[in-house]
Formats: structure tokens, sequence, C-alpha cells
């Protein structure tokens, strides 16, 4: 499964996170991926990260691709933009 995020450049974030030059920080990634995983599996809990590796910056205004794949108890997913790699990792869950 894939979803798209935008983080907008008047995130309230990124004023203070590398003025003149802003990049989202880890924690709004990171939940905009939650926020999707959710939308595909309503009816499970998250229990915590399990992996998270950020290999490249996203700027305001990317549009950032999540696939996500499942595996036992954990949800994996990769983030790209354009097609380079910029995030990975995996998310624990019950109820699956």
């Amino acid at each position: 499964m894939e979803f798209e995020f935008t983080i907008s450049e008047l995130h309230p974030s990124l004023a203070g996170h590398f003025p003149g030059n802003p990049i989202v920080p880890g924690v709004i990634i990171l939940d905009e991926i939650l926020r999707g995983i959710i939308k595909f599996h309503k009816d499970l809990k998250v229990t915590g990260f399990s992996a998270v590796k950020f290999i490249g910056p996203i700027k305001p205004e990317q549009k950032v691709c999540v696939v996500i794949t499942k595996n036992n108890n954990l949800i994996n997913f990769e983030c790209y933009y354009e097609s380079k790699k910029i995030a990975n990792g995996s998310v624990k869950l019950v109820g699956l």
C-alpha cells in the first residue's frame, strides 16, 4: 500500500528548524507516517517504532511517498522523494 504527504512551508515547527534552510523535523515525519498507517489499519493499535532510519532530509512542500508492508506484528515503511529513499523503519502494532 502507498500514500503521500506534504508538509506546508507554513508548518510552525519549521521556523526554528534551520532558519533560512528549513527541513522537516523527524517527529513531524513520523507523525505523518502514523496517520497514513492508521488510515489503512483503523482496527490496529500502534505500540511504538521498532526501527527508524532517516537517510536524507525532507524539505517543506516536497511530496513524500510512503510504501507500507505488513510483516507479522510489524508494518514496515519506506519513504521516497521522487525516486530517492529518504527514510525507512517499522512500526509495532497489536491486533494484526
